[in-house]
């Protein structure tokens, strides 16, 4: 039996009067038959009212809508169960297209996102909270998505990551010990040759590589336009204080000689320090300043002792009238080879005519023991150096020993 569809109907939402228009329902419709109206929704007859008009149930569940198609369903005499199970089935259909199929989904959760596959329900995407999306694989959220960061909590490989430490193609990730970054084992030179750097980053070498600055060490190259480069290297030792060295190439072909910075350790830790190949500081036994081996400021018929460096040395003797005055007095000025330790000794390679010398036995000196008017030095055989003034005033002694 053909379902009967001519002419349109009008529907109002909420009401149960269905109006019709070019219908000729008396004829063609009966009660307890369905009627498909406008929301794809079955409704059943309750009573014909004209050719025009008709009661349904329920009241119409739709949007208000005038001129549309319509068609009776011939239900009489077919099962109730059937009719109403296919009401049904057209209801969840419904859903799909307003969900799904319209492509909204519902927010899920880590353990069972709201997109997963029917193979691997662990797997998928989910709503996290407003305007993050998170993707899960095996129950674990993976990726998060939002409108400021992506979060990834697994490592990144692939294309786009750097493939080898001197991986230098443009756009990639670096990952870690690229160049020899954040890693406690960094990058030897290329080739074995601190020359052959193409890239900047971290070095390591040994006795096995050339061109380096130390045995054993570590360091950075860095590049400017693919050509200028420069190159710090620090020495791997035991020492607290290991070398640091430097160098640089205009080419990245051809470098200068390395540079060794001079540190604390490569200069005299006092004016005094004797120790072999250190570099001697300003006022290095008594060189370059006044303030270094200060002056002895010896009162008349007094005497004055100082303690050198070591025993034996070329000694400089100069008299001034007071500390700091420009000139010395010559006549009270001097220049000596002496030994102060046990066995004393000087020889005379310069003195003025009041500069005396009274070594002899290791007398020490009193104050009145030289001649009148004069300067004297002793050696008392205790490792010192005194000089004794009767020169009729106050002096102020400098000496200088290397």
């Amino acid at each position: 039996m053909a379902w009967y569809s001519a002419g349109t109907v009008s529907v109002t939402n909420g009401s149960a009067t269905v109006t019709g228009s070019g219908t000729a329902w008396v004829a063609n419709a009966q009660a307890s038959e369905g009627i498909w109206l406008p929301d794809g929704r079955l409704y059943e007859i309750v009573s014909i009212n004209s050719d025009t008009s008709l009661t349904i149930s329920p009241n119409y569940l739709g949007t208000t809508q005038s001129g549309q198609v319509y068609r009776i369903v011939p239900v009489k005499g077919y099962p109730l169960l059937a009719a109403q199970q296919m009401a049904a089935l057209i209801s969840t259909v419904q859903g799909y297209v307003d969900g799904a199929l319209s492509g909204r989904f519902g927010n899920g959760t880590v353990g069972a996102p709201g997109i997963s596959f029917a193979s691997n329900t662990a797997m998928g995407l989910y709503r996290v909270a407003a305007n993050q999306l998170g993707f899960v694989t095996n129950g674990v959220r993976r990726v998060l998505l939002s409108t400021t960061e992506m979060r990834v909590d697994l490592p990144v490989t692939g294309s786009a990551v750097t493939s080898d430490d001197l991986d230098t193609t443009s756009g990639k990730l670096l990952r870690t010990g690229s160049g020899g970054v954040a890693t406690a084992t960094t990058m030897p030179p290329p080739g074995d040759d601190m020359n052959n750097f193409a890239t900047s980053g971290f070095m390591q070498f040994t006795s096995d590589d050339i061109n380096t600055p130390f045995p054993l060490g570590a360091g950075v190259n860095l590049m400017r336009f693919g050509l200028l480069t420069g190159q710090v290297a620090v020495e791997r030792t035991n020492s607290a204080l290991p070398k640091l060295a430097f160098r640089g190439s205009w080419d990245g072909v051809t470098f200068s000689d390395w540079m060794t910075a001079i540190t604390d350790q490569d200069v005299q830790a006092t004016p005094a320090d004797t120790t072999a190949d250190k570099l001697m500081r300003v006022g290095a036994f008594g060189l370059g300043t006044d303030a270094v081996w200060d002056y002895l400021v010896i009162a008349d018929d007094g005497f004055g002792e100082f303690t050198p460096p070591r025993a034996g040395g070329l000694v400089s003797i100069m008299s001034f009238p007071v500390k700091g005055s420009g000139f010395p007095t010559l006549s009270e000025s001097g220049v000596f080879l002496m030994d102060a330790g046990a066995t004393n000794g000087i020889i005379t390679l310069h003195a003025g005519a009041n500069l005396d010398t009274d070594v002899a036995g290791g007398g020490s000196a009193t104050g009145t023991s030289g001649s009148d008017g004069n300067l004297t030095i002793f050696l008392p055989q205790n490792g010192n150096l005194q000089i004794e003034n009767r020169s009729g005033s106050s002096r102020a002694i400098r000496i200088g020993w290397l």
